[in-house]
């Protein structure tokens, strides 16, 4: 799938718990290349704002060039930092934040990522000990014996540097595809410090909404699921069935926030 036939991911669902409406301001703190914001952007005319933040300049310049609105602007940046963007850019009077913390299937093909296991691309093995990769296997990866992964990757490295996707596919000996997905998530999620940008993010944006605006996150990993639950956890529950079958709940307090977790 290409920038140019992306389809957003519970779009629908989205609008729904934003309820966005017509003069209103919201931020798109994962814009990639613009699903979501579109939608919005019709919902809130005609004078309404989106202040779309990617820390992908891919997704960032594919923006740029594809959305003629003045009624968008877009900013490079972390949404660790959303408090300081929304300051630089003036943005005011927010109703809601959304988040998409899923990756865009034009990064999983594109080399200069590293994500794809079945793609020779480069890859940033940064960590080195057997202890720490054993401990990002089993918390972001949940795999079983991970010891044993990271001691193969250890010992590899003793002989020569593991400087591409296949290289570490093959310095594992795994040959399931669910097990390489998760081998090469919890990497991802190390070196991009995902975990910790996300903790930053919630509270921040919380802090720059309006008295009843909304927020939303859209999760894919058990791990953002629960410092997402464990954000919100003062608040009334909205419903207890999920959108997927592995997760999703909602829940604010006096109003103010609604989280959706996928």
């Amino acid at each position: 799938m290409t920038k140019e036939n992306h389809i957003p991911v519970l779009l629908n669902e989205l609008i729904h718990y934003l309820n966005s409406k017509p003069n209103q301001n919201f931020i798109d703190a994962t814009a990639g290349f613009g699903g979501h914001l579109k939608e919005i952007l019709k919902k809130t005319a005609p004078k309404g704002k989106v202040l779309a933040i990617d820390y992908d300049l891919q997704a960032v310049n594919h923006l740029q060039s594809a959305i003629s609105n003045e009624r968008l602007a877009i900013r490079h940046g972390n949404f660790k930092n959303i408090e300081q963007i929304v300051r630089e850019t003036r943005f005011k009077n927010i109703n809601g934040i959304y988040f998409d913390l899923g990756f865009g299937s034009w990064q999983i093909e594109d080399e200069k990522y590293g994500f794809s296991f079945e793609k020779d691309m480069p890859i940033d093995m940064r960590l080195n000990s057997k202890e720490k990769l054993t401990e990002i296997f089993r918390k972001y990866g949940e795999i079983r014996k991970p010891h044993q992964i990271a001691e193969k990757i250890v010992q590899s490295r003793t002989k020569k540097p593991i400087e591409t996707t296949l290289q570490l596919v093959e310095t594992t000996g795994v040959h399931n595809k669910k097990v390489l997905a998760k081998i090469f998530q919890s990497l991802r999620i190390t070196v991009n410090d995902e975990i910790e940008n996300l903790k930053k993010a919630l509270p921040k944006g919380w802090e720059i909404l309006n008295p009843k605006g909304k927020m939303a996150v859209i999760a894919f990993h058990s791990i953002e699921d629960r410092i997402v639950k464990n954000f919100g956890k003062q608040y009334r529950f909205l419903n207890k069935k999920p959108y997927s079958k592995k997760l999703g709940l909602s829940f604010e307090r006096s109003a103010k926030i609604r989280t959706i977790i996928i």
